[in-house]
Protein backbone atom coordinates (compact mmCIF):
# COMPACT_ATOMS: atom_id res chain seq x y z
CA UNK A 1 0.00 0.00 0.00
CA UNK A 2 1.28 3.67 -0.78
CA UNK A 3 2.94 5.65 1.80
CA UNK A 4 1.04 8.96 2.00
CA UNK A 5 2.74 11.77 3.49
CA UNK A 6 1.16 15.60 4.09
CA UNK A 7 2.99 18.45 4.16
CA UNK A 8 0.88 21.74 5.15
CA UNK A 9 -0.73 24.03 7.86
CA UNK A 10 -1.72 22.67 11.14
CA UNK A 11 -3.64 25.87 12.90
CA UNK A 12 -6.36 26.79 15.25
CA UNK A 13 -9.46 27.63 13.54
CA UNK A 14 -11.74 29.99 14.75
CA UNK A 15 -14.98 30.26 12.77
CA UNK A 16 -17.54 32.97 13.51
CA UNK A 17 -21.61 32.28 12.65
CA UNK A 18 -24.09 34.87 11.83
CA UNK A 19 -22.64 38.75 12.32
CA UNK A 20 -24.45 41.49 13.02
CA UNK A 21 -24.37 45.03 13.22
CA UNK A 22 -22.61 47.37 11.38
CA UNK A 23 -19.50 48.29 9.70
CA UNK A 24 -18.20 51.43 11.29
CA UNK A 25 -16.56 51.59 14.64
CA UNK A 26 -19.22 49.26 16.84
CA UNK A 27 -18.09 45.62 17.23
CA UNK A 28 -20.04 43.34 14.93
CA UNK A 29 -21.66 40.76 17.47
CA UNK A 30 -21.62 37.06 16.55
CA UNK A 31 -24.58 34.80 17.41
CA UNK A 32 -21.78 32.21 18.30
CA UNK A 33 -18.41 30.65 17.45
CA UNK A 34 -16.43 27.40 17.45
CA UNK A 35 -12.67 27.20 18.31
CA UNK A 36 -11.29 23.78 16.52
CA UNK A 37 -8.28 22.47 15.21
CA UNK A 38 -7.29 22.47 11.49
CA UNK A 39 -5.09 23.95 8.61
CA UNK A 40 -5.68 22.02 5.39
CA UNK A 41 -2.82 20.09 6.14
CA UNK A 42 -4.25 19.13 9.85
CA UNK A 43 -7.83 18.90 8.03
CA UNK A 44 -6.61 16.69 5.08
CA UNK A 45 -4.56 14.63 7.38
CA UNK A 46 -7.34 13.86 9.63
CA UNK A 47 -10.05 13.08 7.53
CA UNK A 48 -7.81 10.42 5.67
CA UNK A 49 -6.96 8.68 8.65
CA UNK A 50 -10.48 8.44 9.47
CA UNK A 51 -11.16 6.63 6.27
CA UNK A 52 -8.60 4.17 7.26
CA UNK A 53 -5.39 5.81 5.43
CA UNK A 54 -1.85 5.38 7.16
CA UNK A 55 -0.90 9.14 7.64
CA UNK A 56 2.09 10.73 8.58
CA UNK A 57 1.93 14.87 9.08
CA UNK A 58 5.03 16.87 8.69
CA UNK A 59 4.26 20.39 9.77
CA UNK A 60 5.29 23.28 12.75
CA UNK A 61 3.22 24.21 15.74
CA UNK A 62 3.50 27.23 17.96
CA UNK A 63 4.82 25.93 21.86
CA UNK A 64 1.58 26.95 22.99
CA UNK A 65 -1.87 25.63 23.98
CA UNK A 66 -3.56 25.89 20.38
CA UNK A 67 -0.22 23.99 19.23
CA UNK A 68 -0.42 20.96 21.26
CA UNK A 69 -4.58 21.09 20.84
CA UNK A 70 -4.21 20.66 17.07
CA UNK A 71 -1.31 17.91 17.70
CA UNK A 72 -3.33 15.87 20.15
CA UNK A 73 -6.23 16.32 17.75
CA UNK A 74 -5.03 14.79 14.92
CA UNK A 75 -3.10 11.48 16.88
CA UNK A 76 -6.74 10.92 18.60
CA UNK A 77 -7.61 10.48 14.52
CA UNK A 78 -4.60 8.00 14.26
CA UNK A 79 -2.45 10.36 12.73
CA UNK A 80 1.27 9.78 13.24
CA UNK A 81 2.19 13.12 14.56
CA UNK A 82 6.31 12.37 14.57
CA UNK A 83 6.94 14.95 11.81
CA UNK A 84 5.06 17.89 13.86
CA UNK A 85 7.63 20.02 15.40
CA UNK A 86 7.04 23.29 17.79
CA UNK A 87 8.88 26.44 18.10
CA UNK A 88 8.94 29.29 20.65
CA UNK A 89 9.57 31.69 17.75
CA UNK A 90 6.28 31.82 16.70
CA UNK A 91 2.71 31.07 17.63
CA UNK A 92 0.24 28.49 16.15
CA UNK A 93 -0.93 29.45 13.21
CA UNK A 94 -4.10 31.05 12.98
CA UNK A 95 -7.84 30.94 11.08
CA UNK A 96 -10.57 33.27 11.27
CA UNK A 97 -13.52 32.42 9.25
CA UNK A 98 -16.82 34.39 8.87
CA UNK A 99 -19.53 32.38 8.20
CA UNK A 100 -23.15 34.51 7.25
CA UNK A 101 -25.86 32.34 6.45
CA UNK A 102 -24.19 28.98 5.91
CA UNK A 103 -21.07 30.57 3.46
CA UNK A 104 -17.73 32.04 4.22
CA UNK A 105 -18.17 35.55 3.76
CA UNK A 106 -13.85 36.36 4.73
CA UNK A 107 -11.61 34.55 5.88
CA UNK A 108 -8.45 35.60 7.88
CA UNK A 109 -5.10 33.51 7.96
CA UNK A 110 -2.04 34.35 10.61
CA UNK A 111 0.85 31.71 9.12
CA UNK A 112 2.59 31.86 12.42
CA UNK A 113 4.39 29.01 12.96
CA UNK A 114 3.44 27.26 9.56
CA UNK A 115 6.29 29.98 8.33
CA UNK A 116 9.01 28.47 10.67
CA UNK A 117 8.61 25.30 9.02
CA UNK A 118 11.70 24.35 6.85
CA UNK A 119 12.99 21.72 4.48
CA UNK A 120 15.23 20.69 7.39
CA UNK A 121 12.24 19.98 9.21
CA UNK A 122 10.42 18.22 6.31
CA UNK A 123 13.40 16.15 3.99
CA UNK A 124 13.80 13.40 6.50
CA UNK A 125 10.10 12.31 6.79
CA UNK A 126 10.00 11.92 3.53
CA UNK A 127 13.51 10.02 2.71
CA UNK A 128 11.60 6.14 3.11
CA UNK A 129 9.11 7.45 -0.45
CA UNK A 130 9.61 5.76 -2.92
CA UNK A 131 7.61 5.76 -6.40
CA UNK A 132 4.06 5.78 -6.36
CA UNK A 133 3.87 7.05 -3.16
CA UNK A 134 1.79 9.84 -2.02
CA UNK A 135 2.27 13.39 -0.99
CA UNK A 136 -0.02 16.17 -0.24
CA UNK A 137 0.96 19.70 0.38
CA UNK A 138 -0.36 22.91 0.65
CA UNK A 139 0.67 26.53 0.37
CA UNK A 140 -0.12 27.66 3.70
CA UNK A 141 3.74 26.45 4.28
CA UNK A 142 6.73 28.75 2.62
CA UNK A 143 7.05 28.62 -1.21
CA UNK A 144 10.78 27.17 -0.53
CA UNK A 145 9.76 24.19 1.29
CA UNK A 146 6.75 23.87 -1.76
CA UNK A 147 10.12 24.23 -4.38
CA UNK A 148 12.07 22.24 -2.66
CA UNK A 149 9.38 19.84 -2.58
CA UNK A 150 8.23 19.82 -5.99
CA UNK A 151 11.78 19.07 -6.92
CA UNK A 152 12.18 15.93 -4.61
CA UNK A 153 8.36 14.81 -6.14
CA UNK A 154 9.93 15.19 -9.72
CA UNK A 155 12.95 12.84 -9.14
CA UNK A 156 11.40 10.09 -7.77
CA UNK A 157 8.28 9.38 -9.25
CA UNK A 158 6.25 10.54 -6.53
CA UNK A 159 2.83 11.45 -6.29
CA UNK A 160 2.16 15.11 -5.53
CA UNK A 161 -1.51 16.83 -4.63
CA UNK A 162 -1.20 20.55 -4.05
CA UNK A 163 -3.93 22.71 -2.85
CA UNK A 164 -2.63 25.84 -4.35
CA UNK A 165 -4.21 28.24 -1.58
CA UNK A 166 -3.48 30.28 -0.52
CA UNK A 167 -2.89 31.47 -4.07
CA UNK A 168 -0.40 34.55 -3.80
CA UNK A 169 1.89 31.44 -1.84
CA UNK A 170 2.31 29.15 -5.17
CA UNK A 171 4.09 29.31 -8.10
CA UNK A 172 4.34 28.10 -11.78
CA UNK A 173 6.83 25.97 -10.84
CA UNK A 174 5.04 24.54 -7.59
CA UNK A 175 1.86 23.58 -9.80
CA UNK A 176 3.69 21.67 -12.50
CA UNK A 177 5.10 19.39 -10.28
CA UNK A 178 1.62 18.76 -9.07
CA UNK A 179 0.32 15.82 -10.58
CA UNK A 180 -3.50 16.67 -9.23
CA UNK A 181 -3.98 20.46 -8.14
CA UNK A 182 -7.36 20.67 -5.87
CA UNK A 183 -7.59 24.20 -5.07
CA UNK A 184 -10.61 25.44 -2.62
CA UNK A 185 -13.35 27.31 -4.56
CA UNK A 186 -13.84 29.39 -1.87
CA UNK A 187 -10.42 30.52 -1.91
CA UNK A 188 -9.70 30.37 -5.57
Amino acid sequence: MSELVVVGGLNMDLHVFELRGSSGQAPLIAERYLAQPGGKGGNVARAAARLGASVHLVARVGNDEFGRECVAAAARDGVDTSGVCSTADAPTGFVLIELVEGRHRSRVFAPGANDHLDWADVEPHLAHLSRGDVVIAQAEIPAAVLDALGNLVSERGLTLFLDPTPPNRVSAHHLACAEVITPDLAEA
